[in-house]
């Protein structure tokens, strides 16, 4: 099971209380990805800044993994405080952040603290993801890919175009590419199949 959340919109610890009832009720099975997104309309919509979301977002990252494992937590931090939070239901074991994105800045932040990396479309730059592992001494074999082809329009297509990408998914050492977000049904899997 995989949840996407977003930088922006976070509501602090009754966001990190929802993510670790689903961790719990998911049978422990939640992979959180986070990226910051790129549209600037989703931050002013809520009334965030849109040039913080990075700052923001490695903050928060330090935030919900204290919040999930530590048993009473005080935090101010620029963008998040607590003072004496908890959890009653804590998860039983660290919840993955893959870190989503295809700019240099998310492969650094993936590099220095995510547990994978999740692209999006056709994946761009190469190896960098790698090589921001390697220079923090992180074990490259390890770290979880995952890549979801976002452009494809129909059963057909989507399935021709996960066809053609599954080579250089694979050269670029990711472990599972998946189908486009709108197609995940029983029939795209047949078709990609033969």
């Amino acid at each position: 099971m995989t949840a996407i959340r977003r930088a922006a919109g976070g509501r602090g610890t009754s966001e990190g209380k929802e993510e670790a009832d689903i961790g719990l009720l998911s049978g422990e099975r939640l992979r959180l990805e986070r990226d910051t997104g790129w549209n600037a309309v989703e931050y002013e919509a809520l009334r965030e800044d849109f040039q913080q979301r990075g700052a923001k977002l490695d903050e928060r990252i330090g935030y919900l993994r204290r919040l999930w494992s530590e048993p009473l937590l005080s935090m101010d931090g620029r963008f998040h405080r607590v003072t004496r939070g908890n959890l009653s239901a804590r998860p039983r074991r660290r919840i993955p952040l893959p870190i989503g994105g295809f700019a240099e800045t998310a492969f650094a932040r993936g590099g220095r603290l995510g547990e994978g990396h999740m692209f999006s479309g056709v994946i761009k730059g190469g190896r960098q993801w790698a090589w921001q592992l390697e220079a923090r001494g992180r074990d490259v074999a390890s770290f979880g890919r995952e890549a979801f082809p976002v452009c494809a329009r129909g059963v057909d297509k989507a399935a021709d175009f996960l066809k053609r990408r599954r080579d250089l998914h694979h050269a670029a050492g990711v472990h599972r590419t998946g189908p486009p977000r709108r197609f995940r049904g029983g029939r795209l899997r047949r078709v990609v199949s033969r």
